[in-house]
Order: C-alpha cells, then structure tokens, then sequence
C-alpha cells in the first residue's frame, strides 16, 4: 500500500504577514472602539431627568413680639393640620413654622396648641398641576394665599405666592 502525500503549497511569506498584520490592526481598531465607547454607554445610563423646581410645599409662619417685632419663639405642645388628630409636631420651642400644604384640600385649618392656647388659622389657595416634562412627571404648584379667618389679633400675608424662594408667607404677632 502507498500512501499519497499531499504536498501543502507553501504560502508566500509576504502574504502571511500581510495577513497577519491586517488581522492585528482590525482587532485593535474593534477593541479600541469597545473601550472608547463603555463611558458613553454607562453615562447614558446614569443620566435623569432634572426634575428640581421651586414649587414650595409648604407656607412659611413666623412669629415676633408684639413690643419689640423680634422673633419670639413659643413652646407648643402640638401642631395639627385640618382635624386636632393630625398632630405632626409635638412639645417644641418655634418661632418659624413651615405649614405643609395639601393639594386636594381647601381650606386648609392650621392649628397651633400651646399650654393654655388653642390659635388657629383658615388658609386658602390654589392648586396649579403642572407638567414639568415626561420624565419628571406632574407637580402641584400653589398660589393665590389667602386667610380667610383667624382667632389671633396680628396675622399679616407677607406674601400669596408660595415657592422654596420665598422666605416668608404669613407673620404673625404676639
């Protein structure tokens, strides 16, 4: 039995370095694209939307002195917004309060209950929705402040438009 080699034809060294060479410059090319490109694709996920605004949440109360208009803290026992049972402060010295505001009531009562002391006072306002944009969604954004009653002598609206910029809403004097 004889057995046929087949002679393999000896491939040009030019053309195998060519290969070879060809073959190294696409792989780094490929491979510098793949490392360029993860920043951009990890930014891409970490970016949100900016969904800050300078809708206020809340009305903004001080209190001074009636003798002298400085700032005269209290010591309540509780804070209660439109029912006596929705305490959420309770046994604190203030002289500023920040009334939280509630977009699907109005009227708002606020009461303040101290020892001996129960002041109230009858708020109204504007409810405004907003669409910020798709990504942030709606926001409520209030206005047009308003006492409509009180049991204080010294309650003053300082200022009706109700944003994190205003410093104060309503003083009231004692």
């Amino acid at each position: 039995m004889t057995l046929f080699l087949k002679r393999q034809i000896p491939m040009n060294y030019p053309v195998k370095l060519f290969i070879f060479v060809f073959t190294i410059i696409i792989m780094r090319t490929y491979f510098l694209l793949f490392i360029f490109s993860i920043p951009f694709l990890l930014s891409s996920c970490f970016e949100g939307a900016e969904c800050n605004t300078l809708s206020g949440k809340y009305i903004k109360i001080n209190i001074y002195s009636v003798a002298d208009g400085t700032t005269l803290p209290l010591r309540y026992s509780s804070l209660a917004v439109n029912s006596q049972s929705n305490t959420f402060l309770l046994d604190t010295l203030l002289s500023s309060i920040q009334v939280p505001l509630l977009p699907d009531v109005d009227p708002l009562t606020f009461y303040m209950n101290g020892s001996g002391f129960t002041d109230s006072i009858l708020f109204s306002y504007t409810s405004v929705p907003r669409l910020i944009n798709e990504d942030c969604g709606v926001e409520i954004f209030y206005d047009n402040l308003s006492i409509l009653s009180t049991n204080l002598d010294s309650v003053y609206l300082i200022e009706p438009f109700i944003n994190d910029n205003t410093p104060i809403n309503v003083k009231i004097y004692r």
